[in-house]
């Protein structure tokens, strides 16, 4: 069992949904704080923070929900393709 696995194991489904909203929010208010500053030194620490603990909580998200890499390479293609037609 990986570290990331046993985090998940040890609170559960409800409790890490709540803790992603939480960590996503964090990272959104981290991302507009940044940007209306210019992003000073310690803006991007803190975003830097944050996505570390957004990826965290999506990676114990993958546990219950699945892989998700299919799907990943399907919108980066659809992206690619929007950029070519732009």
């Amino acid at each position: 069992m990986t570290d990331i696995e046993r985090i998940y194991s040890y609170y559960g489904l409800n409790h890490q949904i709540d803790k992603t909203c939480e960590e996503c929010g964090e990272l959104i208010q981290a991302l507009m704080k940044g940007r209306c500053n210019g992003y000073s030194a310690e803006d991007v620490a803190n975003v830097q923070e944050e996505l570390a603990d957004v990826k965290i909580m999506i990676e114990q998200m993958l546990i219950p929900f699945g892989s998700i890499n299919r799907i990943v390479e399907q919108k980066i293609k659809r992206t690619l393709d929007r950029m070519v037609k732009e």
